[in-house]
């Protein structure tokens, strides 16, 4: 095994005082939002799932179900409440496709309130048992899931902390295997360290040592992950999520655990201190490579454990790098750079267009294409320096200054990364989407009740439904109201009939474009449509569905399994 996928370099280590001041330099919050505002916002409903302690919320604004986490306060280890409003701050700007994104946390006077996005309620190894199957290329594509969540979450200083099986979970968007590849997320993503007590701390249960099982690494157990009350994350607190991860791979792939524990004190007295043993019943169907990544990702001495970013390097997971025509990366980059220097509203537009899409859309499929080849370390999502160095590879940039303030206006949610959905509203072609049709679909979801204009409130509503699927209603309704001003700045304060937005919708309107928004008007008053779509029946665009594609990850397989052309399984729970 090569050194080169055991080491972290100097630029990939998480300093816990780095990381900690970071927080508190970026998240300027005083404290967590209070008990009568949760009770405003959201209705606790049941469990998400029969015996879990996690319970469904659903937000009563727009309908839709979060899942909430009640932490009891007593046992947060991060004692300093400006510390931990901090931190659930920073937290709200992790992002990734696959990872529940946590969306805002209240308090009362014994609970800490996280909420987080909602995705399915069956665990990866439920639905593995249920097929009783399991391909290498499949776990090797799960892992790769995994590891993309976890290089992102890590490099941001956020650690899991409690990783087990129940926490990938599947994602609900695509819930047919026979349309695509099934996604996971990684929930509760974190808790461990900051708000949620050591392993050991707490008394010892059932249900706690499966967990236990998993999470607790040979560090845990020579007890060098200690909590110290503040954000300062224990010195290589991101490997003991990789050796989690391990554990869960192991136990995939295999289909037994490394370690037999029925009770805490024999977990403790054999993990580092007893060899794994790979049985070669179980591991000779499988390819060397498959062992080898298991082997690093449990190594004992959490310093040549390998990391998360180092994981995706690996021959087993790693995908290729794509490539994509110069000329066309030029074009794709030039509408980036001309459509984030429009008005808030028409940007706001072009990305209810791009929820649109089709899938198999050729405009998407070479947007996504796009985005992997900039995507430089493969983790799913796009930072300030990959699309710099891509915007100086292809463009000329006379001053460099400027692209962190591109970078921030295609970044919508200000989660510090790029997805892929917001990359594909930001780099559409808008003479390939600005026709009359498409227009008047777009005008039509906005205008739900057929009025023929488009109010204020309806506005104000559709931002919110869109925004509100992964940030919470605050800064939703912050979005709203930023477009409704600059709406009144413009002159537009009252209701947009379909004359006025086609109007601001273009790309540089000119007096003449004004004067044919006019006339076309007078016309529409005579009963003569000039822009012949209002006899259309618009579709009804589905865009508060409840998993928004912005979650969805650009790496995902495509090809679909067909019954008879199926690898060996190698897995059987």
């Amino acid at each position: 095994m090569g050194a080169r996928c055991c080491t972290l370099s100097q630029g990939q280590r998480t300093e816990p005082l780095a990381v900690a001041s970071r927080i508190r330099k970026a998240a300027k919050t005083n404290n967590l939002k209070t008990y009568k505002e949760f009770q405003d916002a959201y209705t606790l409903k049941a469990a998400v799932r029969p015996g879990a302690s996690a319970l469904s919320a659903n937000l009563k604004e727009l309908g839709k179900v979060f899942v909430c986490r009640k932490l009891k306060k007593a046992n947060v280890p991060c004692k300093t409440s400006t510390d931990v409003a901090n931190y659930c701050k920073a937290l709200s700007d992790l992002e990734h496709p696959h990872l529940c994104r946590f969306i805002e946390a209240f308090e009362d006077t014994t609970y800490i309130y996280m909420i987080y996005e909602k995705a399915g309620t069956k665990t990866l190894f439920e639905h593995i048992l249920e097929r009783a199957s399991l391909t290498e290329e499949e776990a090797a594509d799960y892992l790769h899931q995994a590891a993309m969540a976890l290089s992102v979450s890590h490099s941001q200083g956020i650690v899991h902390g409690r990783l087990s099986p129940k926490s990938l979970i599947l994602d609900e968007e695509d819930p047919t295997e026979e349309d695509c590849d099934v996604q996971i997320k990684i929930c509760d993503m974190g808790q461990g360290f900051i708000l949620r007590p050591l392993l050991f701390a707490t008394e010892e249960t059932k249900e706690g040592l499966e967990v236990e099982q998993y999470a607790c690494s040979p560090e845990y157990v020579q007890q060098e992950l200690e909590t110290t009350g503040s954000l300062d994350l224990p010195r290589h607190a991101e490997k003991n999520d990789i050796w989690a991860l391990g554990m869960i791979f192991f136990h995939m792939l295999s289909g037994s655990m490394p370690f037999q524990a029925t009770d805490r004190a024999t977990l403790m007295r054999s993990v580092g201190q007893k060899p794994i043993v790979y049985e070669e019943s179980a591991w000779s169907k499988l390819s060397s490579s498959a062992r080898e990544v298991v082997e690093q990702m449990l190594r004992v001495n959490p310093a040549i454990r390998i990391s998360a970013s180092n994981l995706l390097k690996h021959p087993w997971i790693k995908v290729a790098r794509t490539t994509f025509p110069r000329r066309r990366m030029v074009v794709m980059l030039n509408n980036l750079r001309l459509n984030v220097q429009e008005s808030e509203f028409k940007r706001f537009v072009l990305r209810v267009i791009a929820e649109q899409l089709p899938r198999d859309s050729k405009t998407e499929q070479a947007v996504e294409k796009a985005f992997r080849c900039l995507d430089r370390n493969g983790d799913g999502v796009l930072t300030v320096e990959e699309v710099v160095k891509g915007l100086k590879k292809h463009l000329e940039v006379k001053d460099e200054k400027d692209l962190a303030a591109l970078f921030a206006q295609v970044d919508r949610d200000g989660s510090g990364t790029i997805n892929v959905q917001e990359f594909l509203a930001a780099a559409m072609d808008q003479n390939r989407i600005s026709g009359l049709p498409i227009l008047w679909e777009a005008f039509s979801a906005f205008d739900k009740d057929r009025g023929g204009t488009i109010s204020n409130d309806e506005i104000g509503k559709i931002v919110k439904e869109l925004e509100g699927q992964l940030v919470s209603m605050e800064v939703a309704e912050s979005c709203a109201q930023a477009i409704q001003r600059e709406l009144e700045q413009t002159g537009n304060s009252g209701d947009l009939d379909f004359e006025q937005f086609v109007y601001l919708m273009k790309t540089r309107p000119t007096p003449v474009d004004l004067l044919n928004t006019q006339i076309t008007r007078a016309f529409w008053g005579f009963g003569m449509d000039c822009y012949q779509v209002r006899h259309r029946e618009p579709e009804r665009w589905d865009i508060t569905k409840e998993h928004p594609k912005a979650n969805r990850s650009v790496y995902r397989r495509r090809a679909p399994r067909k019954k008879g052309d199926e690898e060996e399984p190698v897995l059987a729970g």
